[in-house]
């Protein structure tokens, strides 16, 4: 907090908030750290619902304005023939291009479970900056150079759980899993194409879609689900009973509603 207070006290900030927890306890402690916190909310048609509704809750309890920007537009253009690896590395690009029009110093809720903290905490070994602290790619803006701050990039995710409980943030999860290194990273169901698939606008749909169709049956046994698509791999904390039973319940959907039936 005493860092945060010596580099970025009395600045404006642009945070990245998701609807998440992450961003929200971040966004917290910014503000215990006596800057000028502005909130961005980037969205699209393949967003999950609930950080939609969490936006309008997060803002309230924060006490700040939380912009909204729809890129549906600009991440159908660019993601059309990329292949699936690729989608999250596509759509973080054009949040940060946005966040960094709008101020000089932009923040996110990366912790220390996130796939990006070994590259920031490599980078500040090699240069001596504090990994909370690097700057932005000049590929991202022209100009002075800006700075992201990642409050909790050397924060365990338990640990940001107990923050969230001591600064009194509450936000709903989605019930989102995965297979990746934070397997619980909430995000989009678009992160869930199948790395090797040339993405198209027909690909985007049935991914949200199938994910929507899972979840909806993994939250009557309180589980979390995601589902790679299209080979059709659920990923699911439960039994594999509970995993055969939600497979069952899509396909019996997807089917009925003649859906395309492109899984192996």
């Amino acid at each position: 907090m005493e860092l945060l207070r010596k580099k970025v006290s009395g600045k404006k900030i642009c945070v990245l908030i998701s609807g998440g927890m992450d961003s929200a306890v971040a966004t917290k402690i910014l503000q215990l750290s006596n800057t000028d916190v502005r909130g961005l909310h980037i969205t699209h048609r393949w967003m999950w619902f609930t950080p939609e509704i969490e936006i309008k809750r997060i803002s309230k309890m924060l006490g700040i304005k939380i912009d909204v920007v729809d890129i549906t537009d600009e991440l159908r253009r660019r993601l059309r023939g990329a292949k699936g690896k690729s989608v999250c590395k596509i759509c973080k690009k054009i949040m940060l291009e946005i966040a960094v029009s709008k101020a000089s110093v932009v923040a996110t809720g990366e912790c220390g479970m996130d796939t990006i903290a070994g590259a920031v905490l490599d980078v500040s070994r090699r240069t001596g900056i504090e990994p909370e602290f690097v700057q932005l790619p000049k590929r991202y803006f022209n100009g002075d150079d800006r700075i992201i701050v990642r409050p909790l990039i050397r924060i365990h995710e338990s640990d940001v759980k107990r923050l969230a409980r001591l600064l009194g943030v509450k936000v709903r999860r989605v019930g989102e899993t995965g297979d990746l290194r934070r397997g619980r990273r909430e995000g989009c169901p678009l992160q869930h194409l199948d790395p090797w698939v040339d993405v198209t606008d027909e690909l985007m749909d049935e991914v949200w879609d199938v994910n929507v169709e899972a979840l909806l049956v993994a939250r009557r046994l309180g589980r979390r689900v995601s589902v790679k698509w299209p080979s059709f791999r659920i990923i699911l904390e439960g039994s594999p009973e509970e995993r055969r039973h939600v497979a069952e319940c899509v396909w019996y959907r997807w089917v009925r509603a003649g859906r395309p039936r492109r899984y192996r």
